[in-house]
């Protein structure tokens, strides 16, 4: 051991030393002062402070407040973060939970060593549901210490004083966090825990509290402090420590005063605003180990105080300065604990390393170096990429989603970083410990700043390194090649260095321009002849037969479906586009996704992806393809991902629903998609959010030739499981529904239903669908197919009339309607006329229209509801986490394109429409963007002429005037309107407008290509015929109200959300079709302008969806329709190329001898000679700010030509050079390291061969002379095998050591331990008395004492024993308020130990008299009323006498020669045992109870003896024999439970039997009663009862009894429970048993109808009469009180059993007549004084026996035993 203590080093431990800065305060709702640089202590300037911990409460939480607080920084953060940023330091963490506000901020050098572990709030107003009350708590590591902080805010009000403790508790208890280290915060290094506390001052009153203040007596006020009384009975709390209370009251002042309270309250000052703290508890050291030095972890009070210059509330804050200091004690000052006798002795030596290697095992260590280390300043180099380098110590465990902060100084949060750079995207470099990443030059700000870095762990979710700050500005220069970036850096304080930067080539935008001529541009703009489509198109057609089928226009990408896979889509692609430039790989979609995505992170701004194209352009494929880009690259979310499965699922369901088979599309979307996907600010999806537009919903009950319906249906008869199928009442074959076979196509080829169908199951378990739901929701798709097959026939009347029966039984049992209510709704329309309803018979065609109206809206309210429900389950769950307030938002819209088809109606219209909008904030935000770039560059803005369909948009949607507007006039207004009229009011409206026209406004040439009915828009993409036939109806979308009446009715909960009652009591007219599109339209334009755009535009190139057919016209068309021309247009309006300097000339240098192979100046510099030297014209470039602009793309293919050959001969040169040395170097490498390992390898391996095997013969030899020799005296030779036998044996003991005294098992020993085996066992048994003794109550001591006695004196001896022995006796069975006034009085000063209702028999009559027996510390005193009867001295009682049966007499003995004393008494009480127990405690009389069988002989009275006679019999008979005697037969006990009547299902397994040597519970025996006692209480009671009762989580598992079979209890103690499932009662009080779900917890009911959960120890059971026992709880049948079991219970709660009925209270008032006088206690104010032969009026009948009433004007309450009731009819007459 001193070997290894010598080689260990030992050093003491950094001293460290932290100051913290404590601030609490409730701001009441107000914002921030001017200035509060005292209370954070910034004008001290010998304080230099580390970290500050700020909580506040009551911070403003109204509902606009937190939706303002929710999206921005509140005003509280927003204002410490702007003065303490400057000072250094960095909001760490925060947590907010309504008012409640807790900040943490640390100076940025102190971020490696604080680990942010977790956050949590605990509410606890409103039982537990709001948090305007409650606590939140920040877990962190610092410096390798637990801390937890906590900001409480508790109940306020004098009289809440157990509710905040309660609280107090409650926060304490729900702060223990799973899966940490340290889970349970008690044993956490440090607890800070302060708040508004709500604690008062008790007892005094407002004048002498201020007085005490004002002569600032603080002490006499702290004395009263409810904290602080609670203090001292709690020892939990008693560890929370507080600095002493030198300041003034915190609570409460007037608001902008320096006054206490002076409102009409005048609340009382108290300290409110408390700062508490706990220190982990240090372990003791005990004789076996040494006692441990000093704790290594301090934390010291600097100053504690309130700041009254701040009054902006009605509290002050209060601050507290904390020193928290490391310092590892002095070895030499350890002190050796004494050594213990008999031990042996040993060296000191070796006792201090013993003590030494015990100290350093238990003592905290100091974190003192981080996690990550940054490389120095002059370590670092400077590229094209900054290349940063760090260490890292080897237990910690990085990940790929690390990342690493550029920060400038000053900064406020560890979100306010100014680039960061992934670690493992961009690593380049690692090996002994040292990595490198490198960050984007372009992404560091070209300023002289001073910076940081700081590496940020996913998996600590904290900063683990931090660098020291630096200055942004250094030299550097960059030369590429095609093989790869070799980068050369240039420092002034360092020679050049070599680097080999991205292995491979990237394809950039400018080197793939070689190839033009083989595959087109990437760019449409640098096409050459721009302004021409054919050049356009024929662009396009050489791309896509190069299966090229992405080309940009710009920032926007045109995308071709090819109509078949190209494998571009893998995650090979994927990484391959992540985190590179636009134009640095060549066009795709996924250069669009991460270009978007970067700039939402990197920005901060929210994104918009506009997908457009007609149908089966591949929206839908771009669309999924999009979310599987940002599901594969993004980070997963803290909580798993979860959210990005469902945004990936929602599409199927979305697809099966929304989706059909169309002429043009075999997947048309059939609706509008805009998605909203949420990310916070690590970049991971936490949510999303799904708009839909315009459902074609007409599909359900019409489809073109060649066309299907919804997918949904299909997939459903298909893949549907039989049982399924025939529970919804389906067949497989589709043509057997009308609404499946008009488009003749139910099999398509390229789609397969049935696997489709299983890929939506799972997708609706995926989106967080039950299968109750998707049972309802089948049912509904189920039963719009059966109403298509609803047919009607016309009766006598020309009345339609169903004649599908079979279909209307399905339909009202899917729907969950009436079939009689349904029958009528197909077949009548309800018309309401002047206020009266009327049923209006249809014709066919009418009940036709009716039911594909049904069918419609049912599933296109469906599809609304569906689309809520996968809103509901994408919504973001993460609200409390700090980070999601700082989401950003990226939304792809999947719209439909523009539609011209040979018919086109009112969907046509809208499409249209929609795509007019769209294109006009297309042109709206490009012009904008080329605007402010041209701007912010300095370049001349150059006005562009492009056609503005405003204009159109207007003519659509003007108010009034436009075209949706007249429709909507038409269908609204009375009388006949048609289409025609329509039409007409069209013309008469708007026929001057140049882009309308009709058949009747053109001229004779264009009327022939006009039919009558139709009119024209000429639209921004061409002219468009609609045909106005059916636009009234399809706008209206009518259902007949007693259709909507009858499916607000249905059963079925999907059916019940959508068609919503407030929809028949509406008056309002519902919004038409157009009305609510365009609203929705507009609503979309107003999200999209909010965002950042970016474009899609799909193109379909053939209408036969074939691969590689390439349909010029049809092309044509849609490049007319999409508006690409105009958009690329635009785009040349002005230059073709541009780029920053820094890219540009790092690209071209290489073709000046000026800039190659360094330029030292100014990028700008050296662009403008590289262009001069490249012979550049002035009218084909300019020099804006920080780009230079290329007017025409034949200059940069010239440069690029250039640039082509000068790589040529660099490439070549630099290749052979590096390849040449690098594999040269490495070879020699690994030949070293080859030769080096296999020579060590081998001699390892041969010396572990060759010891493993001598150690294993050396082994097996001597456990076999062992073996042999086993028997035998301890030698050498059996020494191995004894040993390994003993210590099995141990180790064996240690894992079957007895749990509990009763235990006695015990493993055998071998014959050599036999003597310490049972050394060994009589220590476990004293230690585990020991703990047993050490964790008794004094309540449970005194019990098992008392209970020891009574097992002593009536074990085995009398018969009603053992039926005592599960009951707990009590402290005493009458209350104070139960015995006279007088009584006490005449007792003066002398307590009552015991009290006990007795009945006493006289000596000459034996006539039984109630009696009151008390047990005071001298004498036994029997009380009669308010009369001391007889007094008899413990010292002339000469001892007691009671039968060995089951009856309750005794007899108390007196000395004869007392003249005082009339002879002995005899008594009888119910707790005869506990009785006799306390008075031969009391009177020191347990030797002088005397247990007689037969008769016992007492002294009657002078010369005169008497007899009493015990005969056991069938039942309880007292009475006086002929002989004179007392004859008493008591009968035989049944076996009885604990706690119930014979029959209970516990009977037999808590029964107390009664052996002549055993005791035995169940088939338990026992030796002794105390062993019992403990069984009992471990297995059948929860001891803390006798405390107070823990509450815990209940749940009612057992059945309520009946009113005949009803059970009843009594209180035996007062009971104010601990949470809102208790019910508080009263001693005395009468309970109604309803359930018992425990055995220690039962559900009760109190004569106020209150119910709840009651402890059993509380209570002991009652049998009610044979009459009902309602008349307990007030009510007017008849029945008598519940007495106790075994007989009626004397004292003031027990009443003859009266047959008479009682009369209910709602009557009218009960009176009463005084038979019995009463004097109250004079302590008790709302008792109610009585003299006989007054008259009461009953106000309240209580179950307890103690009733309300009024008296001579006074009120209060009296024990109903004192009065008799009356006549009510008159009261001068007894109530009979």
């Amino acid at each position: 051991m001193m070997d290894a203590l010598s080689q260990r080093k030992l050093t003491v431990a950094k001293e460290m030393k932290l100051s913290i800065h404590v601030v609490t305060w409730n701001v009441a709702s107000e914002a921030p002062p001017l200035d509060l640089s005292d209370l954070l202590q910034l004008n001290d300037p010998n304080l230099n402070l580390d970290i500050y911990i700020i909580g506040l409460q009551e911070v403003n939480s109204g509902i606009i407040s937190l939706l303002s607080n929710t999206a921005f920084e509140d005003p509280w953060s927003n204002f410490f973060m702007d003065v303490l940023s400057p000072l250094s330091f960095i909001k760490i963490s925060h947590i907010r939970m309504q008012g409640l506000l807790l900040m943490v901020f640390a100076k940025y050098q102190h971020l490696p060593f604080i680990q942010i572990l977790s956050t949590k709030s605990t509410p606890t107003g409103l039982y537990g549901y709001w948090g305007n009350k409650g606590g939140v708590n920040i877990f962190l590591k610092l410096y390798g210490y637990y801390v937890s902080i906590i900001n409480c805010h508790l109940p306020p009000h004098m009289a809440n004083n157990d509710q905040r403790l309660e609280h107090f508790d409650r926060i304490l208890e729900m702060q223990n966090v799973k899966g940490h280290s340290v889970p349970n915060i008690l044993d956490h290094d440090l607890i800070l825990w302060f708040g508004d506390m709500n604690f008062r001052i008790e007892d005094f009153g407002l004048h002498f509290v201020r007085e005490c203040i004002k002569n600032q007596c603080y002490g006499d006020l702290w004395e009263k402090d409810q904290l602080s009384i609670a203090k001292r009975h709690d020892p939990l709390l008693r560890e929370f420590r507080e600095g002493p209370l030198h300041f003034p009251p915190t609570y409460k002042f007037d608001k902008n005063s320096n006054n206490y309270d002076t409102s009409e309250k005048k609340r009382k000052p108290a300290w409110t605003d408390r700062i508490l703290w706990r220190l982990k508890r240090q372990p003791r050291a005990n004789s076996f180990t040494p006692s441990l030095p000093a704790p290594s972890f301090t934390l010291s009070l600097k100053s504690y105080k309130s700041h009254m210059m701040y009054s902006i509330s009605d509290h002050k804050p209060v601050t507290g300065t904390f020193g928290l200091e490391h310092l590892a004690p002095c070895v030499t000052h350890l002190a050796l604990s004494p050594i213990r006798p008999g031990r042996a002795s040993y060296s000191p030596d070796k006792l201090l390393a013993f003590s030494l290697f015990y100290w350093l095992a238990k003592l905290k260590p100091l974190m003192s170096v981080p996690l990550i280390t940054m490389m120095a300043e002059g370590l670092w180099t400077m590229e094209n990429d900054m290349l940063i380098s760090y260490s890292s110590t080897p237990d910690f465990l990085s990940s790929s989603w690390d990342w690493i902060g550029l920060y400038k100084v000053g900064m406020r949060h560890i979100n306010d970083y100014v680039s960061y750079v992934w670690v493992g995207d961009n690593q380049v470099s690692f090996g002994n410990n040292l990595n490198q990443v490198y960050m984007n030059i372009y992404d560091i700000p070209e300023t002289e700043d001073q910076y940081l870095l700081c590496y940020y762990s996913n998996n600590l979710h904290s900063v683990v390194g931090i660098s020291k700050p630096f200055k942004g500005e250094m030299a550097l220069q960059v030369e590429l090649i095609p093989t790869g970036e070799i980068i050369r850096v240039v420092h002034p304080h360092r020679t050049c260095k070599l680097a080999l930067g991205s292995d491979g080539v990237r394809v950039t935008m400018e080197s793939a321009l070689t190839a033009r001529d083989r595959v087109g541009v990437q760019d449409f703009v640098l096409l050459e002849n721009f302004t021409s489509e054919a050049a356009f198109i024929e662009n396009l057609r050489r791309r896509f037969r190069e299966n090229l089928i992405y080309t940009y226009i710009g920032p926007v990408l045109v995308s071709v479906n090819p109509y078949r896979d190209l494998q571009i889509y893998s995650r090979q692609h994927m990484e391959r586009y992540r985190g590179v430039s636009f134009y640095e790989v060549p066009p795709h979609l996924f250069a669009v996704a991460d270009t978007v995505y970067r700039a939402l992170r990197t920005e901060r701004r929210d994104q918009a992806v506009m997908i457009s194209g007609e149908s089966g352009a591949g929206k839908t494929e771009a669309t999924k393809r999009l979310l599987q880009f940002y599901a594969e690259t993004c980070p997963a979310p803290e909580r798993g991902g979860a959210v990005r499965d469902r945004l990936l699922q929602s599409n199927p369901v979305l697809e099966a629903f929304g989706n059909a088979k169309t002429l043009r599309n075999d997947n048309s979307s059939r609706f509008g998609k805009y998605m909203d996907v949420q990310f916070d600010f690590k970049g991971a999806p936490v949510g999303g959010h799904i708009l839909s537009y315009l459902l074609e919903k007409s599909r359900v009950v019409h489809q073109n030739h060649g066309e299907r319906n919804f997918h949904i249906f299909y997939q459903m008869l298909e893949g549907g499981e039989e049982e399924t199928l025939r529970r919804l009442g389906l067949e497989r074959n589709p043509q057997s529904y009308l609404y499946l076979v008009k488009g003749q196509c139910a099999k398509v080829s390229s789609i397969n239903d049935k696997n489709d169908w299983k890929v939506v199951r799972k997708a609706l378990t995926v989106i967080d669908f039950t299968e109750d739901e998707v049972e309802e929701l089948l049912s509904i798709v189920a039963s719009v197919l059966h109403l298509g097959n609803i047919h009607f026939a016309a009766d006598e009347e020309s009345n339609a009339q169903v004649t599908t029966e079979n279909q209307l039984k399905y339909l009202t049992r899917l729907l969950g309607v009436e079939g009689s209510t349904l029958r009528e709704a197909l077949t009548h329309r309800k018309i309401i006329a002047k206020g009266e309803e009327l049923l209006s018979p249809l014709n066919l065609e009418q009940a036709a229209y009716a039911r594909d109206a049904l069918a419609k809206a049912v599933y296109s309210r469906t599809f609304t509801w569906l689309v809520e429900k996968i809103n509901r389950s994408l919504a973001s769950k993460d609200a409390e986490s700090p980070s999601w307030r700082s989401t950003t938002v990226l939304g792809l819209l999947d719209i439909y394109g523009f539609e011209v088809f040979q018919h086109n109606s009112f969907e046509q219209f809208c499409i249209n429409y929609c795509n007019e909008k769209l294109q006009q904030l297309f042109i709206e935000l490009t012009l904008k963007s080329e605007q402010e770039e041209y701007e912010a560059e300095g370049i001349a803005w150059e006005p562009v002429q492009y056609f503005n369909n405003k204009i159109i948009c207007d003519l659509v949607e003007e108010k009034f005037k436009g075209i949706i507007s007249i429709l909507d006039e038409e269908c609204l207004r009375p009388g006949e309107a048609t289409d025609l009229t329509f039409l007409e009011k069209l013309e008469d409206t708007i026929k001057h407008h140049p882009h309308f026209l009709t058949h009747k406004l053109a001229d004779q040439k264009t009327r022939k290509s006009l039919g009558r009915g139709e009119f024209r828009l000429l639209h921004y993409a061409g002219e468009v015929t609609y045909n106005v036939t059916g636009f009234l109806d399809k706008n209206n979308d009518l259902l007949f109200r007693n259709l909507k009446e009858t499916m607000c009715s249905s059963k079925n909960p999907i059916m019940s959300q959508c068609f919503d009652r407030s929809e028949l009591s509406d008056k309002k007219r519902p919004e038409t079709v157009a009305t609510q599109f365009k609203m929705s339209l507009l609503q979309l334009v107003e999200i999209l302008k909010s965002k950042e755009p970016a474009y899609i535009r799909c193109i379909k190139p053939n209408d036969a969806k074939q691969p590689g057919r390439f349909d010029e016209v049809l092309i044509r068309h849609q490049v007319k329709y999409l508006g690409l021309m105009e958009n690329l247009r635009v785009r040349r309006a002005g230059f073709a190329y541009r780029r920053k300097y820094e890219a540009f000339l790092q690209r071209y240098k290489s073709l000046c001898p000026e800039t190659w192979p360094t330029w030292a100046g100014r990028p700008q510099d050296g662009v403008a000679v590289l262009v001069r030297h490249l012979g550049y014209k002035p009218e084909e470039y300019k020099m804006g700010r920080t780009k230079i602009f290329i007017r025409f793309p034949k200059t940069l293919f010239a440069t690029e030509d250039a640039l082509e050959i000068r790589r040529q001969s660099l490439a070549t040169k630099i290749q052979a050079a590096w390849r040449g040395f690098h594999w040269r170097q490495k070879f020699l490498r690994v030949k070293r390291s080859a030769i080096c390992i296999q020579s060590w390898w081998r001699g390892t391996l041969g010396r572990r061969k060759a010891a493993k095997r001598k150690w294993a013969a050396q082994t097996i030899r001597r456990f076999i002379h062992g073996f042999i020799l086993r028997h035998a005296p301890r030698c050498p030779e059996n020494a191995f095998f004894l040993d390994h036998v003993r210590t099995s044996f141990l180790l064996n003991l240690r894992r079957q050591l007895p749990q509990n005294v009763l235990d006695t098992s015990w493993p055998t020993p071998p014959p050599a331990l036999r003597e310490a085996s049972e050394l060994l066992r009589e220590l476990c048994v004293k230690n585990m008395v020991w703990k047993y003794c050490r964790n008794i109550s004094p309540e449970w001591k005194q019990q098992l004492q008392q209970k020891a006695v009574a097992s002593e004196i009536f074990k085995g001896k009398k018969d009603n024993y053992p039926q005592s022995v599960p009951r707990l006796f009590i402290s005493t069975r009458l209350g104070t308020d139960e015995i006279s006034p007088k009584v006490l009085q005449a007792l003066g000063s002398e307590p009552i130990q015991y009290a006990v209702p007795v009945v006493k028999y006289d000596r000459k009559g034996y006539k039984p008299r109630s009696r009151q027996l008390l047990l005071t510390p001298s004498a036994v005193v029997i009380v009669e009323d308010a009369k001391v009867k007889q007094r008899i001295d413990y010292a002339n009682l000469t001892g007691i006498s009671v039968s060995s049966l089951s009856d309750s007499l005794f007899v108390l003995h007196v000395q004869r020669e007392d003249n005082k004393q009339k002879g002995d008494v005899v008594l009888q009480s119910d707790h005869v045992i506990e009785t006799l127990t306390k008075t031969a405690l009391s009177a020191d009389c347990v030797n002088n109870i005397n247990i007689n069988q037969g008769s016992i002989m007492f002294a009657g009275g002078p010369g005169r003896d008497g007899v009493i006679d015990f005969t056991p019999g069938s039942e309880l008979l007292i009475t006086k024999a002929k002989n004179g005697h007392l004859a008493v037969t008591p009968p035989p006990l049944p076996l009885k439970s604990c706690f119930g009547p014979e029959g209970d299902a516990h009977e037999a397994a808590c029964a107390v039997r009664v052996n002549p040597s055993r005791l035995r519970i169940g088939d338990q025996e026992f030796d002794s009663l105390p062993a019992l006692l403990e069984f009992y209480k471990i297995h059948y009671l929860d001891t803390t009862t006798l405390i107070e009762p823990v509450s815990r989580s209940r749940q009612s598992s057992g059945v309520i009894l009946r009113q005949e079979e009803a059970e009843y209890v009594r209180a035996l103690f007062d009971f104010n429970g601990n949470d809102e499932e208790d019910l508080p009662f009263k001693k005395g009080d009468i309970l109604r048993i309803r359930d018992k779900p425990e055995e220690q917890w039962w559900n009760a009911e109190d004569s106020e109808g209150k119910r709840g959960m009651i402890p059993v120890p509380y209570v002991e059971k009652y049998r009610p009469s044979s009459a009902s026992v309602s008349a307990l709880i007030g009510g007017n049948q008849e029945g008598s009180h519940p007495q106790p079991l075994g007989g009626p219970e004397p004292g003031p709660y027990a009443q003859p059993s009266v047959n008479t009925p009682l009369p209910n209270l709602q009557n009218g008032p009960i009176y009463a007549r005084v038979i019995q006088k009463r004097v109250p206690n004079a302590y008790d104010k709302t008792a109610l004084a009585l003299e006989v032969g007054e008259l009461v009026k009953v106000t309240k009948i209580n179950v307890s026996g103690q009733w309300e009433g009024e008296c001579n004007g006074k009120r209060g309450h009296f024990p109903f035993t004192h009065v008799r009731l009356l006549d009510q009819q008159n009261p001068d007459e007894d109530f009979s």
